[in-house]
This record gives structure tokens, C-alpha cells and sequence, in this order.
């Protein structure tokens, strides 16, 4: 049925009318103009505006959150960033992982690890890098998303670890940590040794009160062990410092933005150098408060440095407690510090003056399976590398050949990797590398001091 000239007529101005306010109703809403406001800044003015237009509920802490890491992360600053957790860096007991981390191109180092912390018993070690943890990944997340998801986890989770260019994932919960800011023993004849594994509050009264002991032994010579130490505070590095230096010079310059005046350290002007001989051990992760001690240390007394080149970082920071958002501290670089003579080794480090390496094993955790001859993989080859430092000569390939087998039986009373004999060959190698004999930079350190 044929339509009539004039409702043809009718129908053509309705679609054209149709046209026209469809137009006009999107031309409107493309060009929104809310009511003049004056905003106080950029943050406030975006949210006001997400606020009143925005379609779906807005979690405005979260994204003031985002808004202000991701203006941090701008800087370009890898020592200044926004965490979270409950306590901070304290000597004192707290719920955590017990690991130190810092941020580099591969993932998060760890740079410290504290005895009978979860991290320590998941098999975790110095040297490792954090590649992702849960769901998030450094091929998705950045090493802040994951620095922080860390920091914020309550339950178990599961790290993405690598070592020696190796993945290999690892489960660990969060428990109670004892920061060990110092180990000390004495070792063979009369060499006092010290462990210094953080600068963290308290070390000074740690180390003093060992330096007494040792001392009171009539040591001949003492051994100070600053490696894979990440650095900690420095009024405990230069107390610690004034005990052995000597002289007027300036040590250590702390140079910040803020301070019209450099906060300047100096030897205790009535101290007299040390009867005995001292060795500074130093290694690639020794960072910061360390560099200061091995810098101060070799330059003002010329004590030798023992092991290889430190890692090279200049800055100085500070943790401030953020009021405006839950369990959050900005850690932020304050400015350069300088060593004596005003010597910067910010991404340089500081060299040896003994070069010494150790070449020891690091091992992988202990997987649960049982293999026997003729089994070949990455988790025999770990039992293997092990092996080899304590005696075993055959092939470390990860191949199960019969020279495994036969030092098995010698050793371990089995001709099969059960879990309970690849536990006893970690163990063993655990008490291996535990021997200081078995330590290249500590037994040249003992040659020297003889």
C-alpha cells in the first residue's frame, strides 16, 4: 500500500526533526560545561569532576593513592618511593618476611636477609631477585606495585624468585622477625672476627660491647665483615666509626636540600689508633651506611679493603610517616652524603684494595620428588653442585650416573635423591659454607693479620 504525497511529506519531516535533536542532544552531551569552580590544584579539580560525572562509584583513597605514587615514581629516583606496612626499620621484634630488598633492573635484589626469619627457612638468599609475587609480574606490574604488595600482605604468598638466571617460584608467610643487626665470634689464634649485617638501631651498643670482649682477649688483630650489609643509619655507622679513627678531618658529609648547614662527622678527637691490625670485608652489596664505614676506614687509618668492588651508592634517605593515608611512609633521598676529603662514590663504588671473590654455590630449595639413575634435570644438577664442594667429583650436569650413585651410598647410605637425602646434602653444604675455612675473603683476611 502506497503512502500519500502528503504523509510521505509528514514522514520526512519527522526523520529529519529525529536527525537534527539527535545531533543536537549529542553535540550537548560531548560538551558538558560544569558551573565555574575555583579548584585549589590539579588533583582536586579531577576528582570534583569524577565525582559529580563519573558513572560508577569512585574508591577516592585508592586513587589519591595511584595519583601520588605514580607523581613519586616520576622523579625517576629508585630510593624514593611510597611504602606500606605496619612498623619500620627498628631493632625490635615485628611481623614480616625478615629481607631487606632494593630496586634494580632485574627485580627487587634482596640485599639482607635476618637468621631464623621466614625468608631465611624458605631457602631464600642474599643475591636473589623478586621477579613477581601472586599475579603480579615485572612484565605487567611495576617493582613499587610489587615493593608494596609485599609490604601489605597478610597471608601466605608465593614469590617468583630468580637465581643465577634460573625462575623458580617459593611459598613463605609472614611471622615473627628478630632483626640480628650483629653476629660476632672469635675465630683462629688471637684475630677477633665481626659480622655487622645492618646499621640498623642498636648496632653501635652491638658492636661496642663485642669490641670489649674481643679486647678483653688480647686480640692481635680484628676482622670487620661488612658484606651484603644494605647500610642502615648513620648515626650508628659513625659512632661505630669513632671508635678506630683518628685525627680532626671530617668523615662523613651529609649534604641535603634542607639543611643550610651539611651535618658534619669527626673522629673522637682523644682517640689513639688501634694496637692491633684491622681488615674491612666488602662485596657488591655493600651499600651505603657500609660504604661510608669502608670508606672512612681505608682512607682516614688505610685499612685494608678485602673482596671486591661495593655497590656504589651516595645518597642518604629518610622514612617519613604519612598522616594522610593508612601505613604509609614516603622514603625519600635527602641529598648526597661525601666520605673524607669530600669523596663521592655514588654509582661508583668503592674498590678493594685485596681483591678476593668467593666462587661458592648458591643452592635452590629443595624440591619433593625422588630421583634415581638415569634421571636427568635442574634439581639433580643442584644436588650435584652442592656435592661437588664437599668431596663428590662426577658430573654436574644433572644427569644421575652411576659415579651419584656410588658417592650416595658411600656418603648417605642410598642409591636414590629421596627428599630426606637431598635435606641432609643442603644441610651439609649449609655447615660447609658456615666453616669460615671455607671463605676465601675471610681466611685471606687471617694470612694478612698473621
Amino acid at each position: 500500500m502506497e503512502l500519500s504525497r502528503t504523509k510521505r511529506i509528514l514522514l520526512g519531516i519527522s526523520l529529519i526533526a529525529i536527525v537534527i535533536g539527535c545531533f543536537v542532544t549529542g553535540y550537548f552531551l560531548a560538551n558538558v560545561k560544569p558551573s565555574k569552580q575555583i579548584y585549589t590544584n590539579e588533583l582536586d579539580e579531577v576528582v570534583s569532576y569524577l565525582d559529580k560525572y563519573y558513572y560508577k562509584d569512585i574508591d577516592m583513597d585508592e586513587f589519591t593513592k595511584k595519583y601520588v605514587e605514580a607523581g613519586v615514581e616520576s622523579l625517576n629516583d629508585p630510593y624514593t618511593y611510597i611504602y606500606y606496612e605496619e612498623t619500620t626499620n627498628t631493632n625490635k621484634p615485628y611481623t614480616g618476611f625478615g629481607m631487606g630488598v632494593s630496586k634494580t633492573y632485574l627485580g627487587l635484589k634482596i640485599g639482607s636477609i635476618y637468621t631464623d626469619s621466614p625468608a631465611k627457612k624458605a631457602g631464600l638468599a642474599v643475591g636473589d631477585f623478586i621477579i613477581g609475587v601472586d599475579d603480579l609480574t615485572i612484565e605487567k606490574n611495576k617493582l613499587d606495585e610489587i615493593n608494596n604488595y609485599l609490604g601489605s600482605a597478610k597471608e601466605e604468598i608465593t614469590l617468583h624468585m630468580l637465581r643465577n638466571y634460573k625462575a623458580f617460584d617459593v611459598k613463605i608467610k609472614k611471622d615473627t622477625v628478630t632483626p640480628d643487626p650483629l653476629l660476632s665470634q672469635k675465630l683462629i689464634d688471637n684475630i677477633g672476627y665481626i659480622k655487622i649485617n645492618e646499621f640498623t638501631t642498636g648496632a653501635y651498643s652491638s658492636f661496642k660491647k663485642a669490641l670489649d670482649e674481643l679486647e678483653e682477649k688480647n686480640i692481635t688483630g680484628l676482622i670487620i665483615d661488612v658484606r651484603n650489609n644494605p647500610g642502615g643509619y648513620a648515626s650508628e655507622v659513625a659512632q661505630i666509626l669513632q671508635l678506630f679513627l683518628t685525627g680532626s678531618d671530617s668523615f662523613l658529609i651529609l649534604d641535603g636540600k634542607d639543611s643550610k648547614t651539611p651535618t658534619i662527622y669527626r673522629p673522637n678527637s682523644t682517640n689513639v689508633k688501634k694496637s692491633y691490625d684491622i681488615k674491612v670485608l666488602i662485596d657488591e652489596n655493600s651499600a651505603s651506611a657500609s660504604e661510608v664505614f669502608a670508606l672512612a676506614m681505608n682512607r682516614v687509618m688505610n685499612y685494608d679493603l678485602i673482596g671486591v668492588k661495593t655497590f656504589g651508592k651516595g645518597v642518604f634517605q629518610n622514612d617519613i610517616k604519612l598522616e594522610t593515608i593508612k601505613d604509609a611512609y614516603l622514603h625519600v633521598t635527602l641529598g648526597y652524603w661525601y666520605g673524607p676529603n669530600k669523596e663521592c662514590i655514588d654509582k661508583k663504588g668503592i674498590e678493594a684494595t685485596v681483591e678476593v671473590k668467593n666462587d661458592n654455590y648458591t643452592p635452590f630449595i629443595i624440591d619433593n620428588n625422588t630421583y634415581s639413575i638415569d634421571d636427568c634435570n635442574s634439581d639433580i644438577e643442584n644436588i650435584e653442585l652442592m656435592l661437588a664442594a664437599l668431596g663428590y667429583t662426577g658430573r654436574t650436569d644433572g644427569y644421575f650416573g652411576s659415579d651419584l650413585e656410588d658417592y650416595l651410598e658411600a656418603n648417605y647410605s642410598s642409591n636414590t635423591l629421596t627428599v630426606s637425602v637431598k635435606n641432609k646434602v643442603l644441610e651439609d653444604y649449609n655447615n660447609y659454607l658456615s666453616d669460615y675455612n671455607n671463605d676465601k675473603v675471610i681466611t685471606k683476611a687471617i694470612d694478612l693479620l698473621k
